[in-house]
């Protein structure tokens, strides 16, 4: 069960009380939108390939039925989308999503792998989303990013996206 901030702690206290154990603490996060790509080498499809959703999967540890509900979850937007790469060595190491509505451009699923972090390429391509998005119409972005995941907030916050509108966390029921 999800819980957001804005229901106050009344709901935790019960759910407390009944067993339920908090998981997860995340934070929505909104920002103006940056249209300025940076150079770089990111790719960019209006679909999932089979390799960017193995990429996706394998850089999350998502395996079964779980890489099963996200690659069917993509197969479902209706609005644009783009869906963004970076290659080293011939494979993909780096991977997010945006689609665009109504002004906005939600970013989503941003994920490097271990082996090549810290050498911007997240960055890349989230501001490769972001041009992509302002092409789109969108003058806003909003995103969602775990609280303990210092150096995502770190990037998205020298983006620009660094409003908290509200957290949420989950219960897991005994």
């Amino acid at each position: 069960m999800r819980l957001p901030s804005l229901v106050g702690g009344e709901p935790d206290r019960l759910l407390d009380a009944r067993g339920y154990t908090a998981e997860g603490q995340s934070l929505t996060l909104i920002g103006p939108l940056r249209d300025e790509a940076p150079p770089g080498e990111v790719e960019l499809s209006s679909v999932p390939s089979p390799e960017w959703l193995a990429a996706q999967n394998r850089i999350n540890r998502r395996e079964g039925e779980t890489a099963k509900v996200f690659d069917t979850v993509l197969a479902a937007i209706d609005v644009p989308a783009a869906y963004a790469a970076v290659r080293r060595e011939g494979r993909i190491v780096s991977a997010a999503y945006a689609a665009a509505s109504d002004g906005w451009l939600c970013l989503e699923a941003v994920a490097t792998d271990p082996d090549w972090r810290g050498r911007g390429l997240a960055g890349q391509i989230v501001s490769a989303l972001m041009a992509w998005g302002a092409g789109q119409g969108a003058r806003a972005v909003g995103l969602q990013v775990q609280a303990d995941n210092a150096s995502a907030q770190t990037l998205y916050r020298r983006l620009g996206v660094e409003r908290e509108l509200y957290r949420y966390h989950y219960r897991k029921g005994p």
